[in-house]
């Protein structure tokens, strides 16, 4: 497996409408390699495998879907996840194209001191990040304005609004962890992790909920009763989600409706669209050319 050292030095200081990219030399935050802003109205080229070197890679997802995968795991990633690859750590997102989608993603470098803190408090800041659980986490509704005002203030050489750069970075990274934390203290289950990740495996070649059950050696009804428990939406309306943004995904890439219908198991397009409009308030066609 071919790796790339840093893949988003070879793409550095892009400043283009759907797309900006800001190296370490020139940004306002501290301890930053980079940061970017980029919006994808349809399919393109993904990432070819790649690390960075002594450098965390936080991507915050604000509107569409798109997958990565780290080693030989896959993780699909919707509008207010998280997703968090450590240093060195080898990713890319495999043979799936970026579908449409807007992120902001930064590599924060593992250096003695950051943000203008002081080395005490740079340490301890890195611990916490090192103890992060879970790969995608997710975000909170101020992480978005957070991650606005760093991109407000990411060039500025005015001392003040510095500040505000690196304090907004700070606290995008405190309610990182803490949105970690609580998922531990929520305790979803082993059993509900195997019935989401048994979901993600089978958009294809949907199964019914007693299959999952079944999958995960639960009886329907407690299965039913538990994933709502945890989760907090019923496992139906969970699956389903889960198959509409891949459905976005595939209709962004070029995809029919028709063909879409049928990639994704639904008994047929007009039942697809039905099931679309149900969930996004427009149908496939309507979807797609807003987004275009």
């Amino acid at each position: 497996m071919p790796l790339t050292y840093d893949l988003e030095m070879f793409d550095i200081d892009a400043d283009e409408t759907e797309r900006k990219l800001y190296k370490y030399n020139r940004v306002s935050v501290e301890g930053l390699r980079c940061f970017g802003w980029q919006e994808r109205r349809k399919a393109g080229i993904g990432s070819p495998w790649h690390y960075h070197k002594d450098c965390f890679e936080i991507h915050y997802i604000y509107d569409g879907t798109l997958s990565f995968r780290v080693k030989e795991k896959e993780y699909w990633l919707k509008a207010g996840d998280i997703f968090i690859t450590f240093p060195n750590e080898y990713h890319g997102s495999g043979d799936n194209p970026f579908a449409g989608h807007k992120l902001f993603w930064f590599n924060l470098l593992t250096l003695k001191q950051v943000l203008g803190l002081g080395e005490e408090q740079t340490q301890a800041l890195f611990e916490k990040l090192y103890q992060i659980k879970h790969r995608v986490i997710p975000a909170t509704a101020d992480m978005r304005h957070m991650m606005e005002q760093v991109h407000t203030h990411i060039l500025t050489d005015d001392p003040y609004e510095r500040l505000v750069a690196n304090g907004q970075m700070l606290a995008f990274l405190q309610r990182l962890i803490e949105n970690d934390a609580a998922m531990e203290q929520v305790g979803i289950s082993s059993e509900i992790n195997q019935a989401i990740e048994f979901m993600k495996q089978n958009l294809h070649n949907k199964h019914s909920l007693a299959d999952v059950a079944k999958q995960i050696g639960l009886s329907l009804s407690y299965f039913k009763a538990k994933f709502k428990r945890e989760i907090g939406i019923s496992p139906a309306d969970y699956y389903m989600d889960l198959r509409i943004a891949k459905a976005k995904e595939l209709l962004l890439s070029g995809k029919s409706v028709t063909e879409t219908a049928y990639e994704l198991d639904f008994v047929s397009s007009n039942y697809f669209s039905v099931v679309f409009r149900r969930v996004t308030a427009k149908t496939p066609t309507q979807f797609v050319k807003e987004y275009r």
